[in-house]
């Protein structure tokens, strides 16, 4: 995934552009989990390319290891998670998520402005 943030994209069906800003590392982690991990991130944004509906995307991710877990926060600038209700966690792109956070143990919430993504260390 870092290497996404050294390129910038034009979706040219509709001349978007789309940035990474992607801050930490996930070095210490087993390999399936990282791409469970991986696939969550994919699914996240594919769903932002989806649904903004400005000229100039903005992802940003921001990974965090600590001696318990590993924080994973998403955000992009499109209307915001907050605007996400259960019914719309409902759909088949947050279904998969969500089944892949729970076969690796993690959780996922919504705060303001970003998605929260812990997993535990074992």
């Amino acid at each position: 995934i870092r290497n996404l943030s050294e390129y910038n994209f034009l979706l040219a069906s509709d001349e978007r552009s789309v940035f990474f800003d992607i801050t930490g590392e996930l070095d210490d982690m087993d390999l399936k989990d990282c791409l469970s991990l991986m696939l969550v991130l994919n699914e996240l944004i594919v769903n932002s390319i989806k649904y903004v509906e400005r000229k100039e995307l903005v992802i940003k991710i921001y990974f965090q290891q600590t001696v318990k877990a590993t924080e994973i926060r998403y955000s992009d600038n499109g209307s915001g998670f907050m605007q996400i209700n259960q019914q719309e966690c409902a759909g088949f792109g947050m279904r998969m998520i969500q089944i892949m956070l729970k076969q690796i143990n993690a959780v996922m919430s919504f705060k303001e402005d970003y998605l929260l993504i812990l997993k535990s260390k074992s």
